[in-house]
């Protein structure tokens, strides 16, 4: 069950957002992000990583090889 929206900002976050549009604008992006559910936001996470690992030119290191049979001695 999901709690009805407050009418009135509480006093202590109108402390901290003089303007009450700010502290909408807040509430609904969090809103937003938080509504997600974990499988669509892994889904998102491993199609990113995919993407970025084809990437020939990327930054940072480079993923070791999948064939560890070149580093035996």
């Amino acid at each position: 069950m999901k709690k009805a929206k407050p009418t009135t900002i509480p006093e202590e976050v109108a402390v901290r957002y003089p303007n009450p549009d700010q502290f909408e604008r807040f509430d609904a992006a969090v809103s937003k992000v938080l509504s997600v559910p974990r499988a669509e936001f892994l889904r998102r996470e491993a199609e990113y990583k995919k993407r970025s690992l084809a990437n020939p030119h990327r930054r940072g290191p480079k993923p070791r090889p999948t064939d560890r049979k070149m580093n035996v001695r």
